[in-house]
This record gives structure tokens, C-alpha cells and sequence, in this order.
């Protein structure tokens, strides 16, 4: 599709949308102007990502955990949108009074008085104040944060809840944040190629898209002979900061203004080419996230209005968005760019297009032999890491909350902004029925299914394995999906012991919904301290929530309980973040 607005196709976790509407919450309320979609996406990511876009704050409980899968269809109010997000994954949601702030947590959570505010003092080591302040206007509002660029703090007035919030995101930000390069390659190639690679692909130019490509299929893509390389760009940006390039031509247009007899003449650029902007965000397990925005722009040529009149060019721009998890090597293909014979339709305007000529100079005469319309530019994206993952030096911890009956930095004001002093306001249901909300229940959910344990947590069969005293076993329900070898992978176990235990024999076939014993190295467990909860734990090991209760066959990680043994996706010695 050809057009001015963005045209979403969404692979992992994407928020694209437009607000129409520039109030929160008066009579006409913010909507999705486009449908929303997420995959795999975490529960509170999608609360503030929702926030954000409605110039909201949210407030949730540290509880509040999970992997979102679903999608919002058009027209749906963003204030709905939160309410029945929480009430599907079980959890409440209040809106205070007087105040364009959402409560996300259990029953007990959002009916707590958030009106006391204290002041708290943020001593940031490696991020930007000005920078982490904006980031955290979704917990409070802006009148209720102050950045010290000299000192480099931030200062907030907020209650315990609002605080617990504000620490999370800065903990996430205030990091040693690590190198990564993108390396980029524009090529040329045949559209034949989609059959030879295995990919059905139906994102030829108007139509934009991307592929996660195998590693046999980037060999085949580099080894094909109608391979026609245009340029090798690299990207080198921080972690969670975007780089941009334009590979492309500005194109002088020259607008004239008659006022009382008077010509006066205005220069404007428009760009005539491709331009890339990549915001890479590095997660656990050497997986990186990447946030892709494509911009095409082509100039067609528009005859003259009428004689003696100024050429006026169409300028036709058609855009893509995507945020795709990957691993760390792995390589992403887009597709619908800038094509050979859309250049060619350009060079028939009155304009010169020395980038984009350069660039088409370069052809491979295995492809001459084809149709321009029979060929098409893609861009291969290969993320790499130059430095080290980011959370491996983090900053020192916050200072401690300073109780103030008067800040300077602060409006004596601001600790009323988002609260009434008339007591708990009761809790709210913005729907009373989840089905108002137009969720797209077609939509395949690719999530976790939790093992069945009556004890919240793996089945420990005995203290150690009797094939070998480094290991315990642990009952396992195979799953859809589950391999044995993926499985063995899942758990670092033994694929020799895990046949020979559950008398597998050569074949090693294993059946969905059964049951098996699998030997696991005893320096994968950790027992649970009083206090600690499954999502301390995930943040000290870099998992997530989700991974872990997979892992462990844990549905309610609120029901877990001190002396509980967990299985970890690493060696309880190997502590990523000690913070936690």
C-alpha cells in the first residue's frame, strides 16, 4: 500500500499508533488509530508503552508480570485498553480521581492511599538526567521531577509505589551501556530468490516486510550469481539509542509567493531514496532487539499544472515498522525498498540524483539479462556486540529517600498532582465486560505453557540422579514444540542418561503430554531465601519472569515459598546483575 501514514507489519513487539485526540481523559478519549499488536511482549513494557502514547502515568505492582500476546483492534480508547489488559491477565486496575493515573496490581495494591509523597534522590553514574527524566514521565508527571544536569540527579516527589516504579526504570537505564554494530548490505537480487531461500514472500514494492533468516539462507543469499551488492553500510550506535542512515539524494524544491506584487522564493529539500533508523536494545541470552523504521521516498514526474507554471513534483513515500528479537549474528532481511526501475521512473524528472545514480552504477550482468521489474532490493541487518552487555556494570544504588516536609526543587504543590486528600476512592471497572473491548481472538498466541505441578514449581524426584552423583532429576511434561535435544539444551542435561532413563531407545522419540525424568547438574538449583521472589531472582540470572516459570513449571510465581528449590538456565554461581 502507497501512502503518507505508516503501514505496520509487526514480528515480536510492536507498538505503533496514533493518538487522535490531545486529551487524556475528556470527553473525546485517546484511540488506537491502528490496530496494536503483541507478540511476546512483557506485561509491563505494554502498560508503559501505553502510557506513554496517552500521556498517562501507571503505577504497578512489582507482581505484575507476564507475556502479552493479543491484539487491539481499531477505535478501542487507551483507558479501556489498560483496564482490560489487567483484567485478562488477572490482575485489577484502578484510575485515581482527578488524575490521568492508572493502579495496575492485586486487589489489595490499588486500594492503598497514594497520596503521601516523600522526596527521593536519584545519583545516576552513567545516563543522562535529562534523559532518564523524560523516560520516567510515565510513572509520575513532569512537574514532579527535577534533573540536576550538574550533579547529575534526579529528584522526585512520589510515594513508595510511584518510587518502587521510578527505581526499576532507572536501574534499566543508568547502565555502562555497550557498543553494537549493525551491518548493513543493500543488495540487488532476483525475485526468484524468495523460492530458492524457502521464505513465501509477499513484500514486493508497494508492500515492505522482513524475513529472520537462517543461517543456510544467508549463505544461500551470498552465494547466489545474480547477487548484485550495492553498498555495505555499518551502523554503530549505544545500546537502546537510535542510528540513522539515508542512502538517497535531497532534492531542492524551489516554491514561489506572490504578496502585493512581490515574488518571494522558498527552498525546501525533499528526500528522493531509502532511509534506515535502527534502535537496538540487548537482551539476556545474547538476544538483541531491534526497532526498525523504513522510509522509501520516490519523486514521480508530474506534468506541468499549466503553461508557464512551476513544476511541482509528487512526492510518494511509503514506511514500515518492526521491532524483532534476534539472536546476537543472527540476520534480519527487508524487503519492498527502493528499486532499480523506480530510480529510472525518477530520472525523468528535471532533477539530478547523483547518490542514487553512484549507486545503481553497479550492476551484475547475470541480472541484466532480467527484467527491472523482475528484480528487487532487499537489506540484510546483521547485529553484533562491541562491548560488554549492558547491566554488567551497573550504577551504584540510589540514595536513600529523603523525607522533606518542603523541597525547593519542587512545587509545594506537587505532591497533591495525583492525589485526593478525601480518602481511597473505590475501584473502578472502566468495562464491565472484557468482550467490549474488540481483542482479535484469532490471533495465534506464541507464549509458554506452564507444567502442571501441584507444588507451583519442578517435581524433584530424589536428592541426586542414580546414574551420576552430579545431577538431580526432575520430571518434565513435553510440550508442543519440545524436542529432545531442545529439551536436554533447555535443562544442560545428558541426552544419554535422559534416553536411558525413560527407556527411549535409539529412536528417541517422545509424545506431547508425557512425562519425563530428566537429570539436571545440581549447580543449576537454588533454593529460595525468605523474602525473595521469582522476579528477583530472573533479574539476577538476566532471564525473564517467563523463561524462569517455564523452566520451573511455576504458573503463580506469587505462591512460591522459601526452601522451594528452583531449576536456573545457568549455574547459581553465575550471578549476572548482583544488585538483585
Amino acid at each position: 500500500m502507497i501512502q503518507k501514514k505508516h503501514s505496520y507489519i509487526i514480528l515480536l513487539f510492536a507498538i505503533f499508533f496514533v493518538i487522535t485526540t490531545t486529551t487524556v481523559f475528556g470527553v473525546d478519549q485517546p484511540i488506537v488509530a491502528k490496530n496494536i499488536e503483541f507478540v511476546n511482549a512483557d506485561l509491563r513494557d505494554v502498560f508503559r508503552s501505553l502510557a506513554e502514547a496517552g500521556k498517562f502515568n501507571v503505577i504497578m505492582e512489582p507482581v505484575v508480570h507476564g507475556e502479552v500476546s493479543l491484539t487491539l483492534k481499531y477505535g478501542v480508547t487507551l483507558k479501556d485498553a489498560v483496564s482490560v489488559i489487567a483484567k485478562t491477565y488477572g490482575y485489577s486496575c484502578r484510575w485515581l480521581p482527578d488524575s490521568p493515573t492508572a493502579v495496575v496490581g492485586n486487589a489489595n495494591f490499588i486500594k492503598l492511599n497514594f497520596d503521601r509523597k516523600i522526596s527521593k534522590v536519584f545519583q545516576l553514574t552513567f545516563a543522562d538526567a535529562k534523559e532518564v527524566a523524560e523516560s520516567i514521565e510515565v510513572v509520575i508527571p513532569k512537574n514532579r521531577i527535577k534533573a540536576d544536569h550538574s550533579t547529575n540527579q534526579i529528584t522526585v516527589m512520589a510515594n513508595d509505589s510511584e518510587i518502587t516504579n521510578i527505581a526499576e526504570i532507572i536501574a534499566r537505564l543508568d547502565c555502562d551501556l555497550p557498543k553494537i554494530s549493525v551491518e548493513a548490505k543493500l543488495e540487488e537480487v532476483n525475485a526468484q530468490l524468495w523460492k530458492e531461500i524457502g521464505i513465501d514472500n509477499a513484500f514486493s514494492p508497494p508492500h515492505m516486510g522482513a524475513n529472520v533468516l537462517t543461517e543456510q539462507q544467508c549463505k544461500k543469499i551470498d552465494e547466489n550469481p545474480q547477487l548484485n551488492i550495492l553498498t555495505k553500510p555499518n551502523l554503530t550506535g549505544l545500546d537502546n539509542h537510535e542510528a540513522k542512515i539515508f542512502l538517497g539524494d535531497k532534492v531542492p524544491l524551489i516554491t514561489e509567493k506572490n504578496k502585493q506584487g512581490d515574488i518571494n522564493y522558498k527552498v525546501e529539500y525533499v528526500d528522493a531514496g531509502t532511509s534506515l533508523a535502527i534502535t537496538p536494545r540487548i537482551n539476556a541470552n545474547n538476544q538483541v532487539t531491534l526497532m526498525v523504521k523504513v522510509t522509501v521516498s520516490t519523486i514521480a514526474n508530474k506534468s506541468k499544472p499549466k503553461p508557464g507554471s512551476t513544476w511541482v513534483p509528487w512526492v510518494v513515500t511509503r514506511e514500515f515498522e518492526s521491532t524483532i528479537r534476534l539472536e546476537l549474528g543472527q540476520s534480519l532481511l527487508l524487503s519492498g525498498l527502493l528499486q532499480r526501475n523506480e530510480y529510472k521512473m525518477m530520472k525523468g524528472s528535471p532533477f539530478r540524483f547523483p547518490v542514487l545514480s553512484e549507486l545503481f552504477a553497479k550492476e551484475n550482468s547475470n541480472l541484466q539479462t532480467v527484467p527491472d521489474a523482475q528484480n528487487e532490493v532487499i537489506l540484510v541487518l546483521t547485529p553484533k556486540l562491541l562491548g560488554p552487555i549492558a547491566g554488567e556494570n551497573p550504577a551504584a544504588a540510589p540514595q536513600v529517600p529523603v523525607e522533606t516536609p518542603d523541597t525547593k526543587n519542587l512545587s509545594d504543590s506537587a505532591a497533591g498532582a495525583n492525589g485526593n486528600a478525601g480518602g481511597i476512592p473505590p475501584e473502578q471497572n472502566p468495562v464491565s465486560e472484557a468482550d467490549k473491548l474488540p481483542l482479535d481472538e484469532e490471533k495465534p498466541e506464541v507464549r509458554f505453557t506452564p507444567i502442571k505441578s501441584d507444588q507451583n514449581g519442578p517435581a524433584i524426584v530424589g536428592n541426586e540422579s542414580n546414574a551420576n552423583s552430579k545431577y538431580k532429576e526432575i520430571r518434565y511434561l513435553i510440550k508442543k514444540g519440545d524436542s529432545l535435544s531442545s529439551i536436554v539444551k533447555k535443562f544442560a542435561s545428558d541426552l544419554q542418561m535422559v534416553a536411558a532413563n525413560n527407556h527411549l531407545g535409539k529412536t528417541g522419540i517422545i509424545k506431547m503430554n508425557t512425562t519425563l525424568l530428566i537429570p539436571v547438574p545440581v549447580e543449576r538449583f537454588y533454593t529460595l531465601k525468605p523474602k525473595e521472589t521469582l522476579w528477583r531472582i530472573a533479574k539476577r540470572y538476566g532471564v525473564t519472569l517467563a523463561a524462569l516459570k517455564d523452566l520451573n513449571g511455576i504458573s503463580d510465581e506469587t505462591k512460591v515459598k522459601a526452601g522451594q528449590e528452583l531449576v536456573l538456565p545457568s549455574p547459581a554461581a553465575k550471578i549476572v546483575h548482583p544488585q538483585f
